[in-house]
């Protein structure tokens, strides 16, 4: 079960980097966290932690709608059938490609961090030990992989690819910034929307009094994700494609 299991997770990693769609999307994501980052911290006179991922917000789009692109080819493409009918195993199936996926958005968030932490400790007077400097840099790492992870679900659900990305959309940059206006319980509110813990983990100084340590909303993240990634798997598991 192993060997199939990491056999299908290559297969699905190669499937998702055969897509022209799929390098534009990590080629942009790249360019806009330290296009904008360097460009930030570069011309402040007092550069900040949270200035080195000033582009992140972009970029985290931009990585979603890479896993959205990722999973909605495989249904339009009838690849999912291929895939299917080579390991009947659904479930096992759906996670070796939310997987796969994910470490690919990982992977744009530990290159787009180290590139940010080497021009943070390059160009700047930031220490690049601190944590904070780190968790805006190299904590993207973990932050991508389950923003990955997630919308590709999503996209395996919805199955077009412009659906898929104005739903991710319009929930992080449309339904979160909103929600916390919401007269009488947007601060309530605020402390439970994924996307703000994530922010959060990686810059906390943009809430200044955010209502969870770093680590507790990375952790709340981590949580929200794994529900709904697995909450689309067992309806995956009885859906005919």
């Amino acid at each position: 079960m192993t060997t199939v299991a990491i056999d299908q997770v290559r297969s699905e990693w190669l499937k998702s980097l055969s897509l022209r769609s799929s390098w534009a999307c990590i080629v942009a994501s790249v360019v806009a966290v330290v296009g904008l980052g360097a460009l930030q911290v570069l011309t402040a006179d007092h550069p900040t932690p949270g200035g080195l991922g000033v582009g992140s917000g972009l970029g985290l789009l931009i990585v979603m709608a890479f896993g959205v692109v990722s999973a909605t080819s495989d249904v339009q493409f009838g690849t999912l059938r291929t895939t299917r009918l080579a390991n009947p195993n659904r479930g096992l199936g759906y996670l070796c490609k939310v997987v796969s996926v994910g470490l690919i958005g990982s992977g744009i968030g530990a290159v787009s961090g180290a590139i940010m932490l080497a021009i943070g400790g390059a160009g700047t007077d930031l220490d690049v030990s601190d944590a904070a400097v780190l968790r805006a840099t190299i904590g993207l790492c973990p932050v991508y992989f389950a923003a990955a992870a997630l919308s590709c679900a999503v996209g395996l659900v919805i199955g077009r690819t412009g659906l898929g990305v104005a739903a991710v959309i319009i929930w992080v940059q449309a339904i979160e910034p909103l929600a916390p206006a919401l007269p009488g319980i947007g601060d309530a509110v605020r402390a439970w929307l994924p996307f703000m813990n994530s922010v959060m983990f990686t810059n906390p100084a943009q809430f200044g009094d955010p209502p969870r340590q770093p680590l507790p909303a990375l952790g709340y993240f981590y949580g929200f994700c794994v529900t709904v990634v697995s909450l689309i798997g067992l309806w995956m598991r009885r859906r005919d494609l």
